[in-house]
């Protein structure tokens, strides 16, 4: 079993992901994670989690709009 990724730093990960969420829509993970210093596989996870943050009342229009197709590619809507 892979040793887990400390909670600040995964968090720090998430943070430093967002920007990158904005600014495009369509992300290639690998080069992504890449970017930011972590695995793809790693990152899928964090996208994943980021997809169920938000603000009140927790509406989808207030949610972390990004997901991750089979193929790699990140999608990031706002």
């Amino acid at each position: 079993m892979p040793a887990r990724t400390p909670a600040a730093l995964r968090a720090r990960r998430m943070l430093a992901l967002l920007p990158h969420l904005l600014a495009d829509s369509e992300l290639g993970l690998t080069a992504l994670a890449d970017a930011l210093g972590a695995t793809p596989e790693e990152l899928a996870e964090d996208i994943t989690t980021l997809s169920l943050c938000g603000t009140a009342p927790y509406t989808p229009d207030v949610m972390v709009s990004a997901f991750v197709e089979d193929d790699g590619i990140v999608h990031a809507y706002q």
